[in-house]
């Protein structure tokens, strides 16, 4: 497939000027062109802008494509041609277990511990940049759920897994269902926000 844009700009004696540009190539929608305002350079002068690749969910690894530009500044090499290559990569994450039980406790009980693995089985580096443990009931006097250990999360590698360990704290006179949810904030576009819900008695 081929992208292409026209400018239509004018020829002047002393002004190099571009009047297309493309990309070209089987991914070349992968690719684009960033910044690339000013289509005409008097003598002694410059500009800069970006090529820019962009990976998706589906459409990750090696690429590569060749940019175009065409221009009056050479007679000689009206068309400069570019290789460009990208590596992009996905993220698989995963959570485990998606929702945490704690078994009825009396409140003189040691506390209770139980732990969240974190997986990452795609081709880059997970980041999960936030962890809290977010209170969904009515009460607003304690929070009896921790994470006492993982956290912060170090960077999740591909074919890795992480863990945290979450502890719940009984606590007097505090009885029925205590509710919350653990929250992790993640740099996956499919994921962004992971919620487990976390119960106890």
């Amino acid at each position: 497939g081929i992208n292409a844009e026209y400018m239509g700009s004018k020829r002047t004696d002393d002004e190099y000027e571009f009047y297309e540009k493309m990309i070209q190539g089987s991914q070349s929608d992968l690719y684009g062109v960033v910044g690339f305002s000013n289509y005409s350079i008097a003598p002694g002068e410059s500009i800069t802008y970006s090529l820019k690749y962009t990976s998706t969910q589906n459409r990750f690894g090696y690429s590569t494509a060749t940019y175009v530009v065409a221009s009056d500044g050479d007679p000689r090499q009206p068309t400069s041609r570019f290789s460009v290559e990208a590596t992009g990569v996905n993220f698989v994450s995963s959570y485990s277990p998606s929702q945490i039980t704690f078994t009825t406790q009396h409140h003189r009980t040691a506390p209770m511990r139980t732990l969240v693995t974190i997986s990452n089985s795609g081709t880059g580096s997970l980041t999960v940049s936030d962890v809290q443990s977010v209170l969904v009931t009515n009460d607003t006097l304690t929070n009896q759920y921790s994470i006492i250990a993982g956290n912060p999360v170090p960077l999740v590698g591909s074919s890795q897994s992480r863990t945290l360990t979450i502890q719940y704290t009984p606590v007097l006179n505090l009885v029925g269902w205590r509710n919350s949810t653990l929250v992790l904030t993640t740099d996956d576009p499919a994921s962004p926000v992971v919620r487990i819900p976390m119960y106890s008695a």
